[in-house]
């Protein structure tokens, strides 16, 4: 479950970052990060925790909200939604 939510949270970082027109790189210097981290996070290889997720978002000119909606609309992210019994 985790880590279809952290694949899903990772793509839509890769969505983000391609709607503002940045580059890793560009990101990275943004965020105050390294682009291998930027890399790592958008690979899922990294969690993306709720400072760093709001860093990210600020950087992107979005809000942490946004990042959300577009990995709530990624099909691997479906079967994270439903509720657990």
């Amino acid at each position: 479950m985790r880590t279809l939510r952290r694949t899903a949270l990772a793509e839509a970082l890769v969505a983000a970052r391609h709607e503002a027109g940045l580059t890793q790189q560009q990101l990275a210097d943004k965020a105050g990060l390294s682009r291998s981290a930027i890399a790592r996070l958008e690979t899922g290889k990294a969690s993306i925790g709720s400072d760093l997720l709001w860093d990210l978002a600020v950087a992107l000119g979005q809000r942490p909200s946004h990042l959300f909606a577009i990995a709530e609309e990624n099909p691997v992210a479906e079967e994270t939604l439903k509720p657990t019994s």
